[in-house]
């Protein structure tokens, strides 16, 4: 059966900006409070220094990864997951329809090292689902956030196969 379906699923940078205004509160703070903490008040500069440093790579890091989003594609028997960067687009996901095993809805995150899984999904946060399928070099998992249409087309394509 051949399909031709496309969803974007694009980031929400707010979480990203809450977690940056949260952690250049905490480093004003540290920064504010270093003598009395016991920093030597000659090392005051240096330690204001490594602070801006560390607050520019953090926002740096996360504003970038907030500009990220993903296309999930279902063309004929194959889901393809695309990561898009501007105009950048990579493929990163590649997978047969009669190679899945089971794609299931989690309703929470298990543990906090899902976050270091494959995760193509706009939050670590938001429920979505676990795609589980069978590779030549064993069974692998990732997690991604379709619409209820991708997963009924998932779904009736699987079933034809």
């Amino acid at each position: 059966m051949a399909c031709i379906y496309n969803e974007r699923v694009e980031k929400s940078s707010i979480p990203v900006l809450v977690g940056l205004i949260f952690l250049g509160l905490s480093l004003m703070t540290l920064s504010s409070y270093g003598t009395k903490l016991g920093v030597d008040p000659s090392f005051k500069a240096e330690l204001d220094l490594m602070l801006i440093t560390l607050f520019l790579l953090a926002s740096y890091s996360g504003l970038t990864r907030s500009r990220h989003s993903f296309r999930y594609s279902i063309i004929e028997d194959e889901m393809i997951i695309h990561r898009m960067c501007g105009s950048k687009n990579y493929v990163i996901e590649k997978v047969k329809l009669n190679k899945i095993k089971a794609i299931s809805k989690v309703e929470k995150p298990q543990d906090f090292m899902r976050g270091f899984s494959r995760t193509y999904s706009e939050s670590l946060l938001k429920k979505d689902y676990l795609c589980a399928y069978e590779t030549e070099a064993g069974n692998r998992t990732f997690y991604f956030s379709p619409s209820p249409c991708m997963i009924s087309k998932l779904n009736t394509s699987i079933k034809a196969l």
